[in-house]
């Protein structure tokens, strides 16, 4: 049971540890024009309001962003002009770099356990295994 919480807990760790966030000030629109923005991103925006949210781009153009706030059945569609917002954060998880950093965790915990049972079952010299 602890090995299955040890690797839950690596898992968590190494899906949190792979994300990059870049940050923009969209008042001079150069995120929107240099294409730092895509379609399929999470962003985190803050208002000049104060308020925050989080959503998940489905279009930009040179004077909005629009994009799904929520999930699952308490989706909602929103609407924001660049010159309403202060600042945003671009989430992007890097896919790849987190199946490796996690398929690494889970190999070096079966190796720590495996490890523990020969030692446990052969004494710590290992002399009681034989060939």
């Amino acid at each position: 049971m602890k090995a299955v919480l040890v690797i839950l807990m690596a898992i968590c760790l190494g899906v949190t540890g792979c994300t990059a966030s870049r940050f923009y000030s969209p008042g001079d629109g150069q995120a929107v024009a240099a294409g730092e923005i895509h379609v399929g991103d999470r962003a985190r925006i803050v208002l000049k309001s104060g308020e925050s949210r989080t959503l998940r781009i489905r279009a930009v153009d040179s004077q909005t962003l629009t994009g799904d706030v929520g999930t699952g059945t308490n989706t909602s569609s929103m609407q924001v002009a660049l010159t309403d917002i202060q600042t945003i954060e671009i989430i992007r998880t890097k896919g790849l770099r987190t199946a490796g950093l996690v398929l690494g965790v889970i190999v070096g915990v079966a190796v720590v356990v495996v490890g523990g049972i020969l030692v446990a079952n052969c004494g710590i010299k290992l002399d009681n295994c034989g060939d």
